[in-house]
């Protein structure tokens, strides 16, 4: 199946973000990439760091990119304008506090993820949803009343983008932002694709090295 998986800059460990930039200095052939700037706190800090980024890689391409409730409008600005950023994301259960946020005129761009549920009522200020796949899966091996209202949603609204991350059993079956095993993957084989949207970005904590071989591992089973 031809699906289109981009590798992805996270910011839960900036020294992680670091090496992820280093790596896509060093490597021109990635044109397209997925951003996380979910784990900066402040509208300074991001700011930077898109600058950061901006510096470093040019002529890089981010077309999704989660974002936070508490953006401002210059972060989503400075995305569309510098990376041509089409589409972004908030959590679905930050949708009346979207509706209030200062961000609220980019809702025509804006998808609500699944954190873990996601029902009708979160929808009414979004452009379409995010499956987080990861997400998805633990609750179809956890909590069928989440999937219920989750699949009934994705039957209704536009799915048009996705966050991949590592799954794996323990007690329960639960999500990892570290990829350890090629088979932390193979749940993906289980997802009905129509849950796949244009943009598949990883959500990891690894490194693009790391990322491309995933990538090309998920392809492999798909």
């Amino acid at each position: 199946m031809d699906v289109n998986i981009l590798p992805s800059i996270t910011t839960t460990n900036h020294e992680i973000s670091k090496i992820q930039i280093r790596e896509l200095e060093q490597n021109s052939s990635i044109q397209e990439i997925g951003l996380f700037i979910t784990g900066l706190n402040s509208n300074k800090e991001r700011l930077h760091f898109l600058q950061f980024i901006k510096d470093k890689l040019p002529n890089i391409s981010i077309p999704f990119s989660h974002v936070r409730i508490d953006s401002a409008p210059e972060e989503l600005e400075f995305l569309t304008n510098n990376f041509g950023t089409k589409l972004f994301n908030i959590h679905g259960n930050h949708s009346d506090e979207f509706e209030n946020s200062n961000i609220f005129k980019y809702r025509d761009r804006m998808l609500a993820e699944n954190s873990h549920t996601l029902n009708k009522s979160q929808m009414k200020n979004f452009a379409g949803c995010c499956i987080d796949l990861s997400h998805y899966y633990e609750d179809l091996k956890n909590n069928k009343d989440w999937v219920e209202d989750l699949e009934f949603v994705a039957g209704l609204f536009p799915i048009k983008a996705n966050h991949i991350s590592a799954v794996r059993k323990g007690n329960i079956w639960y999500a990892e932002h570290i990829n350890n095993y090629k088979s932390d993957m193979d749940y993906l084989k289980e997802i009905d694709k129509k849950y796949f949207g244009e943009y598949m970005c990883l959500e990891l904590e690894n490194t693009i090295l790391k990322q491309l071989e995933i990538i090309n591992y998920i392809k492999s089973i798909l």
